[in-house]
């Protein structure tokens, strides 16, 4: 019986110093603040469409600059951090 109980309370020991490292550390990880921001795509529409036999004749430009493809696009941001964002964040670069 006492051989049993000398080796239980090394391993209870053992496992107590263990519990208190771990705990702390993954504890801290769980509750860390951290900005982050998600996105996904709600809706693309083209917003040009051309048909074949005109496309050649027809030049769209944006700015003076050529462009193709145009889309409008819906996008939903969301703070999937646990700290709210700052407008000052993300108003300006």
């Amino acid at each position: 019986m006492n051989e049993i109980i000398t080796l239980i309370i090394p391993v209870l020991g053992l496992l107590a110093t263990a519990t208190s490292i771990v705990l702390p550390v993954r504890e801290s990880r769980a509750v860390r603040q951290k900005k982050a921001l998600s996105y996904g795509i709600i809706s693309q529409v083209p917003l040009v469409s051309v048909a074949e036999q005109v496309r050649s004749q027809l030049q769209l430009t944006y700015q003076g600059q050529p462009v193709g493809n145009v889309h409008a696009v819906e996008l939903r941001v969301t703070n999937t951090g646990n700290v709210p964002i700052p407008a000052a964040d993300f108003e300006k670069p």
